[in-house]
């Protein structure tokens, strides 16, 4: 792998962590603190697809990533999605992102 630390970081739709491409240079950037234990998880899917429902993201995963996803996100029966739903919608807004 071209970025072989980078490529191991699992998913979560609920990432607490995102890759940011500078001048050739892969970062992990934290977007909270992390508790000793815990584990760096990025999202493989782009901004506007962790907008969707679960069911659609899931598939999303199933068909690109070949996994289906069971991360705290997809599998609670609680609503989740505010915190991330508003961080990416803004991203977006902001065009701090590619779609």
């Amino acid at each position: 792998a071209v970025f072989r630390d980078a490529s191991a970081l699992n998913h979560a739709c609920a990432p607490n962590a995102s890759l940011s491409f500078c001048q050739g240079q892969l970062s992990v950037v934290l977007g909270r603190d992390l508790e000793e234990g815990d584990e760096v998880r990025i999202s493989y899917l782009s901004p506007r697809a962790l907008l969707a429902p679960s069911k659609a993201r899931r598939a999303a995963l199933s068909t690109g990533f070949l996994f289906r996803c069971a991360c705290v996100r997809c599998t609670s029966n609680e609503i989740l999605d505010a915190p991330i739903v508003d961080a990416a919608a803004e991203a977006l807004a902001r065009g701090l992102v590619d779609d």
